[in-house]
């Protein structure tokens, strides 16, 4: 919902604060998700997903 993360000052904070809002209004969901999936939370992550997106760009 980006009217709740609009809400929130311009600096750095958890989603989780977000997330929670959005569980105790009921408006969180979930989806299965079948696909691919990489983690980008360190740099070496980014390598692996910059290398999965360029193999597909291959085909």
């Amino acid at each position: 919902d980006p009217a709740r993360v609009a809400a929130y000052p311009d600096r750095a904070f958890s989603l989780n604060r977000v997330w929670d809002q959005m569980i105790a209004a009921g408006t969180a969901y979930g989806i299965i998700h079948a696909g691919g999936w990489c983690d980008v939370g360190l740099p070496e992550g980014i390598a692996a997903a910059e290398a999965l997106l360029q193999a597909a760009a291959d085909e």
